[in-house]
This record gives structure tokens, sequence and C-alpha cells, in this order.
């Protein structure tokens, strides 16, 4: 539809959109054109969006999560996105733009010289834009003509599966045949964003990147913000160069699945405020010098060791040092470790609003015995995956959580209850459930949503037989606004 040009601008849709771009600022504008790398109807998640633009400087660092839902909300009210309903998700996360809208941003963002792939009747191209942003096609692993270095703000792989070429852009052979980088001053400058993973949730596309070679250039972006491999299941490890980066303010290693070893000298990222490692199952051990990293607001994916690890790997207290810390997600890879202890090494973690635990065996862990009286009052959210107890501790029985919003509670195999019914509703803060595989857990609605949870609006009930009664549809989802 974006080839048409003619046609295109005569209609109403190009006009609407032409005037509601007018009326954004010079970020929102940013924002929107990016949406023009995407093909159209395309789902993409506000996570992504968000490490995109702050990378690109667009968004700010601090706030960064709620600015980009503010930026979201004003598309879909001005009917640039649509946001994708999800039964399952309490408020959609995931946003498309409909193809008369996405053909004129497409054209708005070739005008303007932003993000150029499309052309009429041919494949989408590689090429650099007058703006420095470069994006990855498939098909682009054998350019005919690689793109011009100079100032290369951008590089975001779309659709290319096999993306080692960008190696060829860090160096050159010389005619001695001895492989020797020579560095494009300018580029290496100018690069903020280096999204070489996957930006679908699908995994339909597999990403493979073969040359070591690239991994060692990366010392040499001395300005780069936000590094992305996620998705790239050929990586094994995460080479030294990146703790050069020490401007680098987003880490995206998310289902890496061969990744097994970070760096040591990790800690010498000193603004990263995002480590993503969700779904790097190899990985088994994390540098102790993770803990040095005083800006992380959001970890996810990190490891908590086995024994044999014991002198090298970052233990959970180590951690109570990182101040800003807003999300936390854990695996834990010990068979001794219960959800008592573990919250014994987390309460000094002040910021800490987020947390979910996951048990990467089924383990059965009998008396927790811990101090622990109560949860911290400003975590909101708790996940407890492969929930190791026959019985919830105390203080996490629904009449001790008073500020907690979120509880989530899956594949505990033994979990029988979730505490002595009271005798009248309790204060509990809870409005969103999740119940997921505890074959034993045994409730009925009626205590459930007037006695344990008497706040309730949104409840997940998914393969737990003995959870009887509930109002539930046929995926399992009962909301409030929608008896």
């Amino acid at each position: 539809m974006y080839t048409n040009v003619e046609d295109l601008t005569k209609g109403e849709v190009f006009r609407q959109v032409i005037q509601k771009f007018k009326e954004l600022d010079i970020e929102q504008k940013i924002c929107l054109l990016s949406f023009s790398v995407f093909p159209e109807n395309r789902e993409v998640h506000r996570t992504m969006l968000m490490y995109w633009w702050i990378g690109e400087g667009v968004l700010p660092v601090e706030g960064a999560e709620e600015a980009v839902r503010e930026v979201l909300k004003e598309f879909t009210e001005k009917n640039l996105v649509e946001p994708v309903e999800e039964r399952r998700k309490v408020a959609p996360s995931s946003y498309k733009m409909n193809p008369f809208v996405h053909s004129s941003v497409v054209l708005l963002s070739k005008e303007i010289g932003i993000f150029y792939i499309y052309r009429k009747g041919k494949k989408p191209r590689i090429k650099k834009t007058v703006m420095g942003k470069v994006c990855l096609v498939e098909g682009s692993s054998i350019p005919k003509k690689m793109p011009s270095r100079d100032h290369i703000e951008t590089v975001f792989n779309v659709s290319e599966s096999s993306p080692d070429f960008t190696f060829k852009w860090f160096s050159e052979k010389p005619s001695n045949k001895k492989l020797m980088i020579k560095l494009s001053t300018t580029w290496f400058k100018s690069l903020k964003v280096f999204y070489l993973g996957r930006w679908e949730r699908s995994k339909k596309r597999q990403i493979q990147v073969q040359n070591p070679q690239l991994m060692q250039c990366l010392k040499h972006l001395k300005n780069l913000r936000f590094l992305s491999f996620q998705g790239i299941q050929t990586i094994r490890s995460l080479n030294s160069s990146a703790c050069k980066l020490r401007k680098l303010l987003i880490l995206d290693l998310r289902e890496c699945y061969g990744l097994k070893k970070l760096p040591e000298k990790i800690g010498s990222l000193e603004n990263l405020v995002y480590l993503n490692m969700t779904g790097c199952y190899m990985l088994e051990w994390i540098p102790f010098r993770l803990a040095l990293l005083k800006r992380l607001e959001v970890l996810k994916g990190f490891v908590v060791s086995d024994e044999v690890y014991e002198g090298v790997a970052c233990k959970l207290n180590y951690l109570k040092g990182l101040t800003k810390l807003r999300k936390l997600s854990i695996e834990i890879n010990r068979d001794d470790l219960g959800v008592g202890k573990m919250m014994e090494d987390l309460v000094e973690l002040k910021a800490l609003t987020s947390l979910k635990v996951t048990w990467r065996r089924d383990i059965f862990i009998g008396e927790d015995s811990t101090n622990i009286k109560t949860l911290p009052d400003q975590l909101k959210k708790l996940d407890l995956q492969r929930f190791p107890h026959e019985e919830l501790p105390t203080w996490l029985h629904p009449e001790n959580l008073l500020h907690l919003k979120k509880l989530h509670i899956g594949g505990g195999r033994r979990l029988k209850g979730v505490g002595d019914l009271p005798e009248k509703a309790t204060k509990c803060a809870v409005e969103v459930l999740r119940l997921t595989s505890l074959p034993k857990l045994k409730l009925g609605w009626i205590e459930l949503k007037q006695i344990y949870f008497p706040n309730l609006a949104f409840l997940e009930n998914y393969e737990c037989p003995r959870v009887t009664l509930t109002p539930c549809d046929g995926t399992g989802i009962w909301r409030s606004d929608q008896d």
C-alpha cells in the first residue's frame, strides 16, 4: 500500500495521520516513525520499544516505564496504534499498527529520512538513512554494497537470521591476508543502538552468529547505550570486550539459550540500568562483581548457584548494595534454599517492588526457619514458580499481605493450602491472583474471594483441580469488571 504513493496521499487516512503527526513533540515523532521498520499489523512488545527508545535517547532513563506507557497511550488515543488485547493479561503489553496507518508512517519515515527499507515491487533492502539508521533485513547477509560506515547511530535487525556480516563494518582485510582491526572512528563514536537479536516475541526466527570476531570488536563501541543479543542461540559466552562499554544502559540477553558464562569484569558496566538474562537456561552462576552495578534497576535471570561455585559466584546477599534495584527475577539452582531463607537475603533491597523466584528443579523443602515476619511494604508483585513447600509460610498468608497487589504461585506440586481460614475477611491487598499447576491446593471460591482475598479483581485458575466453583471462563480467567 505504501508503494502506491499517489493513491495513498489522496486518502483520508493519510491526511489524518499527517495532522496527528504534527501534533506530536519531536521525541514522540521519532517513536511513531520507528514503527515503520516492522511489517504491517505485527505485534510489538512495549518492553522492546522501551529499550530501543532509551537507546536512541528519545525516552529518559529515569521513569522510562511510565514514559513509554504515556507515549503508547497517546498513540492509542489518536488511533495511530492499537493495543493487543490478551485475555490472560490484566492490561495490554503489545501494540500493532493497521495497514493504512502503517503505510502512511512508512512514507513519512522515508520522506524525513529516518528509516527506509521498503520499496515498490522489490524486497526490503539494507540502506543507511540520512539520519544514520541501518536496518538488517532477510538476505542482507550478502549485500552487494556495504552501506557507508560514517555516522551510524542505530543498527536494528528487522528480519535477518545471519547477521555475521556486520563484522565487516568493524574491520577490513589488508593485502597480507592477516585480519587486522581498523577503526572507523566516526562510526564507533556515533553508534548508540546495536540491536542484533530478535525483536519478535515468537521464537520462529532463529538467529545465528558464527563469527567470534564480532564479539571481540564490541570494545570499540564506546558510546553504545543499548546492546541486544536476544534469541541468538549460538552465543556461548559474553566476551570481556563487552565490559568496555562504559556508557551501556541496557544489555538484553534474553533467550540466549546457549549462553553459559558472563565475563568476570561485568562490574565495569558502571552505567548499566537494565540487565535481562531471562531464558538463559545454560547459565549456572553469576560473577560476584555484578554486585558492583550500583545503577542497576532491573535485573532478570539472576542465578543462585550450588556450592561448587563458592568464591566466584554472586550470592543473593551481595545484592544488598544495589539500592536502586526495583525489579528482580531469580532462578534458584540449589536444593536447600527455601522461600524464607531466600527472602532474608532480600529484605534490605528497599527499592524492590517486583520479585519473581523460580526453583529450577522440582524439590521439596520441609521446615524453612526464618526471621521474616512480613513482606517489605514496598513489594507490590510476587511470583513464585515451582514452590518447594507444602504450606505457605505465615508471613505469606493472605491476612499478612497488606501491601502486595499481585501474587502468582505456580508449579508447586505439594502446596496444599494458603493458611488457616480466618473468622472474617482479611485486609489482604492482593487484586491480581494467579494459581497455576497446583494439583494439591484445595480452595473454594467463596472462601477465596470473600475471606482470603476480598479485594480480588482478577483470577487465573489453571490446572488447579481442587480450586473449585470459581466463575472462571474456559481459559481459566475471571475478571470482576466482566461479571
